[in-house]
Parts: structure tokens; C-alpha cells; sequence
């Protein structure tokens, strides 16, 4: 992302990192060093998690940034149709927090690695038959993981798209039920895929 962003919404930046902060400590893994903004390179080291750990941590900023985000918007809009100045504010934070709430590239490929790899690891070790449940069951959790890790590295790399997510938040604030009406649709939609993708299996 273009270095400039990082400085005009680094809020965005603090909450990403502050999120995979609190999402190694909720989920038990020790952090071993933390920088918070640097426009460079911002982080948080940690030891090597699970694979379970692994993918809490890296959707830690897109779930709590996509909840923070929405609510700082809300509260934009409540401030503006005030006439409060207090809406600049919270247009600026919840832009920063929404637009900088995507897992970095590492932040996906950590989580793909890692649960690829205790994928692999519980196919090749262990019982035979619990050897073929692992491979049985694989194909479920692999594909979901394929299609969420290319969400975020596509999002990750194109800023015109972490825009579109910011806009369609906004959208949201001025009537929220859109978000069931669009949660239904995807819900049909996913159905719909996956009863396909299982029925071509079967």
C-alpha cells in the first residue's frame, strides 16, 4: 500500500496490530515484540502458533476492524446529521480502521501455511483410519481456506478494493438491514456453491 496512507490513516495501522495483539494473548500464544506504527514495517511477533491460533490471529484485524469500523461510521453519520465537527473525527477513524482491517499478504499466507501443514502432517502421521478421516475431511476445510486466503491477498494488494469495503459500510450506516437482505443473498449463494461442489464429488 502506498506509503502515504500509512501516515494519513495510521489509526488504521494501531488497530490492525493492536488486533493481532490481542488475538495472541486471547488465544494464548506469547508475543515476543510489538511496534505499533512504523510506516515501514509495523508488527507483532509471536511464537509459532497452531494452526487453529494461527487463523484467529492473522482474521483478528478484519473481523474486529470490520465491527470497529462499521460502529465508528455509524457514529460519524449520527455527529453529521447533528452538524457536530465531531463527524470529521469519526469519518477518519472509521475510515482508517476499515481501510487497514485486511491481513496483510504474511498475515494470509501464515494462516494458510499453518493449517495446511497440520493438514499434512495428520494425513501422513498417525492411525490409518484416522488417516483417511483426515484425508476424507481435508477437501472442506482446504477449499474454504483457499478462497478466504485469496479474499484477503486480493484485497491486500489492490487499495481500490479496501475503498469499495469502506463505501459499502458507509452504505450500511443509512440503513442497516441492508446487511441481512445482502447476508441472505450470500447465504443462498454459498449454499448454492457448495451443494454443487459436493454433488459433483458425490
Amino acid at each position: 500500500m502506498a506509503l502515504g496512507l500509512h501516515y494519513v490513516f495510521f489509526p488504521g495501522v494501531v488497530f490492525h496490530e493492536l488486533s493481532h495483539y490481542l488475538a495472541c494473548i486471547l488465544t494464548g500464544v506469547e508475543v515476543k515484540e510489538v511496534r505499533l506504527f512504523d510506516p515501514e514495517e509495523a508488527f507483532v511477533r509471536h511464537a509459532v502458533p497452531r494452526a487453529w491460533q494461527a487463523v484467529v490471529i492473522s482474521i483478528a484485524p478484519f473481523v474486529v476492524g470490520t465491527i470497529a469500523g462499521y460502529y465508528l461510521l455509524l457514529f460519524a453519520m449520527q455527529f453529521f446529521a447533528r452538524s457536530s465537527i465531531f463527524s470529521i473525527l469519526f469519518f477518519w477513524l472509521g475510515f482508517s480502521v476499515v481501510l487497514f482491517s485486511f491481513p496483510s499478504t504474511p498475515d494470509a499466507m501464515n494462516a494458510f501455511n499453518s493449517v495446511f501443514n497440520a493438514l499434512k502432517n495428520r494425513i501422513s502421521k498417525g492411525s490409518i483410519p484416522n488417516r483417511i478421516a483426515w484425508a476424507l475431511v481435508s477437501p472442506i476445510v482446504f477449499l474454504p481456506l483457499i478462497l478466504i486466503t485469496g479474499f484477503f491477498l486480493l484485497f491486500d494488494k489492490i487499495v481500490f478494493l479496501r475503498i469499495l469495503w469502506a463505501a459499502f459500510l458507509f452504505l450500511i450506516t443509512f440503513n442497516p438491514a441492508w446487511l441481512f437482505s445482502i447476508w441472505s443473498f450470500l447465504d443462498s449463494l454459498l449454499k448454492g456453491f457448495f451443494s454443487w461442489i459436493f454433488k459433483g464429488i458425490l
